[in-house]
């Protein structure tokens, strides 16, 4: 059987499942960087971070001196 949602009601259902989307993508990407992330001593790996409080927004960072350089490549 087909949800059904009242015409009125469709924008705040739909805003509901882009946040959860958004928020559960970060998490896949914040995960997917740890796995992909090579180990010496562990220091670039943990630190990786998401945030998902702005709406529609979410971001991984990682504030490691290096992280640049090992992620892409690039020089210091």
């Amino acid at each position: 059987m087909a949800r059904q949602i009242p015409l009125d009601q469709i924008g705040d259902y739909m805003d509901g499942q882009i946040r959860q989307l958004v928020k559960v993508t970060t998490l896949e990407w914040e995960g997917r960087a740890k796995e992909e992330t090579p180990v010496e001593t562990g220091r670039l790996k943990g630190a990786w971070q998401s945030q998902t409080d702005k709406p529609y927004v979410g971001e991984v960072t990682n504030n490691v001196e290096y992280a640049e350089p090992v992620c892409y490549g690039t020089n210091l």
